[in-house]
């Protein structure tokens, strides 16, 4: 049996993971942002950002996980994707 700083300590190294993630998901976004400015596209596709929430809905169901929660942290993360493609 963990102890209870052993499971900490597993969410730490977890919450580093995913901080990491999500820094080379912003470079990703950095470097779509770049090439929309430079064909003239719209920050904002809608329709992608719909086949995106599609998906990890379905991800999210598969592994069990409150579909809520997980459609409002993405909301965020395609937020901050498109104010990164702005300001960049």
């Amino acid at each position: 049996m963990k102890s209870l700083q052993g499971y900490r300590s597993q969410i730490e190294k977890i919450d580093a993971s995913l901080l990491g993630l999500l820094q080379k998901r912003m470079e990703v976004s950095r470097a779509i942002g770049k090439l929309k400015k430079q064909e003239g596209a719209m920050i904002q596709d809608r329709k992608r950002e719909q086949e995106i929430m599609k998906d990890v809905i379905s991800y999210a169901n598969m592994r069990g996980l409150t579909v809520d929660f997980v459609q409002s942290l993405w909301r965020r993360i395609l937020q901050e994707s498109r104010r990164v493609q702005r300001n960049d």
